[in-house]
């Protein structure tokens, strides 16, 4: 049954939209160039086999996501690689809306996360943040007397 948070935070729904959006932008282009006996003659053309696998990859990638969303990471960039490919590999990636959507929808599964924003930690102030590199104390000694104390350990007063 579809829940409210099931729908709202199981998915990263936008990027699954995009990318079936994407892969039915650029099979679209190829498909649909024609009547059933145009499309024998579109499968023997150069496009023929990019736009197929290009198209139902990122089809893939949208099935992969909704069916296990921690493989988002990874079907975000395979996606995104096929979005860019399909440019040239599938009449100009769907006619560039596929290759947009694809980009788009790579973006969308990148930066979503499972978590509510009220379950986030809250970033720290800046000046709450501690220095990343602190400045060294100022020695007046000769630099022999610095090393020397690196390794054998502070002098005391009633040892000089």
């Amino acid at each position: 049954m579809l829940t409210p948070k099931f729908a709202a935070g199981g998915r990263p729904w936008a990027a699954i939209v995009l990318f079936v959006a994407a892969g039915a932008a650029v099979l679209g282009s190829f498909l649909l160039q024609g009547s059933i006996a145009e499309l024998g003659i579109g499968f023997t053309t150069s496009t023929a086999p990019g736009a197929l696998l290009t198209g139902l990859g990122m089809l893939g990638c949208a099935a992969s996501m909704y069916s296990q969303p921690t493989t988002r990471v990874l079907a975000g960039w395979l996606g995104g690689a096929l979005a860019l490919v399909a440019l040239p590999a599938a009449n100009f990636g769907g006619f560039v809306v596929g290759t947009l959507l694809g980009m788009l929808g790579a973006a969308a599964s990148l930066a979503w996360t499972d978590s509510p924003r009220s379950e986030r930690p809250e970033r720290p102030e800046r000046s709450e943040l501690p220095e990343r590199h602190p400045k060294p104390e100022r020695r007046d000694r000769h630099p022999q007397a610095a090393r020397q104390e690196m390794c054998t350990g502070p002098r005391r007063a009633d040892e000089s």
